[in-house]
C-alpha cells in the first residue's frame, strides 16, 4: 500500500499536484518549480476531506432536519388519528351504554308490571276470615267468587311465608303456633 492509499486520497494527490503552481513573480524571479513533499499531499488530503465534511454538513443538515420534521410529522398524524378512533369508540361505547341501560329499565318496568297482570289473573278467595280458637290456634275461613270444581288446592300464607296447602274440597284451614301478641297478615292462593 502506497502513502497515498494510506491517507485515503489516491486520487486526489494526483489531482492536487497538477493545480500547484509557482506564483509568476517566483517564475521571474527565476525560482524552479517543485514538487509537494508528502507530508505536504496528507496535509491537502486532510484539509480537503474536512472541507468536504463540512460542506456535507451545512448542505445535508436542513435536508436531514426537514426529513425528521416531516417523520416527526407523520408520527404525530398516525397518533391523532388513533386517539380519534379511540375517542369515537368510547364516544359510541358509551352511547350504546346509555340505550342498553334504558333498555334495561324498560325491561324492568314491563316486568312489574307483567307480575302486577299476573297477581290480578291469580283468582283469590274472597272474604277471607280469621277466628282465634286459643293463645296459639287460629282458624282461617274463605269463600270462593267462582265454581269450586275449578279449584285444585290453596296455598296458605301467614307473614309472606307460606304455612301449608289445603284442598278444593274444604274452605278453611286450622294454623297453629301463633303469636296473637304481634299482628299477622294472612292470604290463600289458588293452585
Amino acid at each position: 500500500m502506497t502513502p497515498k492509499q494510506a491517507w485515503g486520497c489516491a486520487n486526489s494527490i494526483d489531482s492536487v499536484r497538477s493545480p500547484l503552481k509557482t506564483p509568476q513573480s517566483a517564475v521571474s524571479a527565476g525560482a524552479v518549480t517543485r514538487r509537494p513533499t508528502l507530508r505536504e499531499l496528507r496535509a491537502v488530503c486532510l484539509i480537503q476531506a474536512w472541507w468536504r465534511g463540512v460542506q456535507a454538513r451545512t448542505t445535508l443538515r436542513p435536508r436531514l432536519v426537514e426529513l425528521k420534521a416531516h417523520r416527526a410529522e407523520q408520527y404525530v398524524s398516525m397518533l391523532m388519528s388513533k386517539v380519534c378512533k379511540l375517542d369515537d369508540n368510547h364516544q359510541k361505547s358509551v352511547q350504546l351504554n346509555k340505550e342498553l341501560t334504558e333498555v334495561m329499565e324498560q325491561v324492568v318496568e314491563r316486568v312489574k308490571r307483567l307480575e302486577v297482570a299476573m297477581a290480578a289473573c291469580l283468582p283469590t278467595p274472597i272474604e277471607l276470615g280469621i277466628e282465634k280458637k286459643s293463645d296459639d290456634v287460629a282458624v282461617v275461613r274463605w269463600n270462593l267468587s267462582f265454581p269450586i270444581s275449578q279449584v285444585k288446592g290453596y296455598s296458605l300464607f301467614v307473614d309472606g311465608e307460606m304455612c301449608g296447602e289445603v284442598t278444593a274440597a274444604n274452605q278453611s284451614a286450622m294454623i297453629t303456633d301463633l303469636d296473637f301478641s304481634q299482628p299477622h297478615e294472612y292470604g290463600s292462593f289458588l293452585n
